[in-house]
């Protein structure tokens, strides 16, 4: 969750990620589906905590990194997939990390994490 400038990086996700992930069948939400998956896999004591990436708890050059890295890797395939103008999904990412680096805005990055235990 980034804030909003010249380009709106929701738009990025919505009509740029979603779209690759369901034509390359991978689920770019499936932190809101493990738990179901892992319940029907048989697992008991199952609990879900999230780590919190964010402009307070991580340093922002190495959050920024990771958006960089994204853009290097991915844009021009999600542009692919997805209909979106390359361009776009460059300058997305790039507005992203750049909020990043800018000490007024915050930005987060919520990663869910599951654990269970298998029964005997």
């Amino acid at each position: 969750h980034a804030p909003a400038g010249p380009l709106d990086p929701d738009e990025l996700w919505q009509r740029g990620v979603f779209v690759y992930t369901r034509k390359t069948d991978t689920d770019a939400r499936i932190g809101r589906h493990a738990y179901t998956h892992m319940q029907r896999g048989g697992l008991e004591d199952i609990s879900v905590d999230y780590v919190v990436v964010d402009t307070l708890r991580v340093d922002r050059e190495v959050f920024a990194s990771i958006i960089d890295a994204w853009r290097e890797g991915y844009a021009d395939t999600v542009a692919e997939h997805s209909g979106l103008d390359a361009g776009f999904t460059h300058a997305a990412l790039e507005q992203v990390a750049a909020s990043i680096r800018n000490p007024e805005h915050y930005v987060v990055w919520q990663v869910p994490v599951l654990s269970g235990r298998v029964s005997r």
